[in-house]
């Protein structure tokens, strides 16, 4: 493997397509996906003027591990795998959110962090998932384990790899937390992949010329909530897409013969930090970023966790500037961590703006101090655009872009019959135990099949979280 180097370098580009998207590394440890989703295509398209659209929205699998460190954030569940009987319970055992199989996503990661915000939370900031009375019915309960074991069998996997015995054999509760996983929001782009700007669906004269954005850098797909597997397709028809326009686009362009000048106090400033003989470190300014943007942009938020994002990143922003970096380019982590952590305190604005912009709860954004989105209230997307900032810190600018609303019918139905499935889930609950251990052997031998075998689920799928409709 070569040695990394580190060094600013200007590349002459008649057309630059993004593909560096995502952005959960900033809430490590809180994730379960790689280290470096740092944000790096959002934060330098929003740098250089583009759009950047629905950024409060984050996906965040509710049922993921606060412990043992090596397995903090990895999956081992989702709502559907709770099964019949799951519940949430807080600290003190007190049921925080029952029939979790029909609950989404949003759900059961409010119903925790909202117990963690109001002190019942566990040592760990989660809560425990309590499938133990899946488990205890003498009939139905083998079946449960049976589903619970081919469900999701990585999930389990790592559930059997983290937890105590009593634990996988769901003799007793799971200590689970949310973890960010992935993010809907991002580059504003057309049906072409081609930056657009400007209200409403944006046109591409107000755009950036030549900025072109695929898979998790563009947003705007999936709105409000992403089902699983859906991203792969993306990837395929909007890389496409960016890609061959992106080809016709640099064909017809003309490299502007000064562009050199405007960019070169870029690299020198960049420059100027190999050698910086600071005060700070930025791999510490980056977990303090982490933790605060867990606590403060993470599954649920309020107005006054976002003035304090809002005030943390400006610190962070200063600190940040008095950064130590040693002055060479070789293996130069201290410089990688810096690049890092000057994304990610942009995107942390960026996402701070839109959830400020969004004032009530929708797919993957929760206000804990707000409501649900009305049925009735006209749909619209966040967007956020720089505004000004000196070296170092960008400032955004938030505003609302309508979207075509979905049938008012559509909307009803899915409401009525989210209703109609919690209805019958109470009253299967307040049947003797001998008749409810009856009717669920029943249910579970029809899912596992003649080969005693569940459906696979993918995470993020419809079939993970059958309350969560596509926003």
């Amino acid at each position: 493997m070569p040695p990394f180097s580190a060094a600013a370098r200007e590349h002459d580009l008649r057309v630059a397509k993004a593909a560096a998207g995502g952005l959960s590394t900033l809430f490590f440890p809180k994730t379960d996906t790689m280290r470096g989703n740092t944000g790096d295509g959002y934060a330098a398209a929003a740098r250089a003027g583009a759009d950047l659209v629905d950024m409060e929205q984050v996906q965040f699998l509710p049922f993921c591990l606060a412990s043992p460190p090596s397995y903090e954030g990895l999956l081992v569940g989702e709502p559907s795998t709770a099964c019949f009987l799951g519940v949430l319970r807080d600290r003190h055992g007190k049921v925080i959110l029952d029939g979790v199989y029909m609950r989404t996503r949003a759900e059961c990661s409010a119903a925790i962090m909202r117990a963690v915000a109001d002190g019942r939370g566990t040592d760990m900031g989660g809560a425990y998932l309590d499938m133990t009375g899946n488990a205890k019915l003498p009939k139905s309960g083998p079946y449960f384990m049976r589903y619970l074991e081919t469900a999701m069998p990585s999930a389990y996997r790592t559930a059997r790899q983290a937890l105590p015995k009593p634990a996988v054999q769901c003799a007793e509760p799971w200590e689970v937390r949310p973890a960010a996983h992935y993010m809907m929001g991002g580059i504003r782009v057309n049906a072409d992949g081609a930056s657009v700007g400007g209200p409403d669906a944006g046109t591409i004269d107000a755009g950036i010329a030549g900025l072109f954005a695929a898979g998790q850098s563009m947003g705007g797909v999936f709105g409000a909530n992403r089902l699983g597997s859906t991203a792969l397709t993306e990837n395929v028809v909007f890389g496409l897409r960016a890609g061959a326009n992106a080809a016709a686009a640099a064909r017809g362009a003309k490299t502007e013969a000064d562009a050199a000048p405007a960019f070169q106090p870029l690299i020198d400033a960049y420059q100027a930090r190999f050698g910086q003989a600071g005060t700070e470190a930025p791999a510490v300014l980056k977990k303090e970023l982490q933790d605060t943007a867990w606590d403060c942009i993470g599954p649920a938020r309020t107005a006054a966790s976002l003035d304090r994002m809002d005030r943390v990143i400006a610190d962070l922003t200063a600190r940040a500037g008095k950064s130590a970096i040693p002055d060479y380019g070789l293996w130069n982590q201290s410089f990688v961590e810096f690049a890092e952590l000057t994304n990610l305190l942009d995107v942390a604005r960026a996402v701070s703006a839109a959830a400020r912009e969004r004032d009530a709860s929708v797919g993957g954004h929760v206000r804990l101090d707000r409501g649900d989105v009305s049925l009735l209230s006209a749909p619209y997307s966040t967007v956020v655009r720089r505004a000004g900032g000196g070296a170092g810190q960008v400032r955004f600018s938030a505003f609302r872009a309508a979207r075509p609303r979905t049938p008012i019918g559509r909307l009803i139905a899915i409401r009525l019959g989210d209703a109609w499935r919690k209805a019958q889930n109470r009253a299967l609950k307040m049947l003797p135990d001998g008749v409810l251990d009856g009717i669920l052997e029943k249910r579970y031998q029809a899912i596992l099949g003649p080969g005693n075998k569940a459906k696979e689920i993918a995470p993020g799928s419809p079939a993970g979280a059958v309350a969560d409709p596509p926003q």
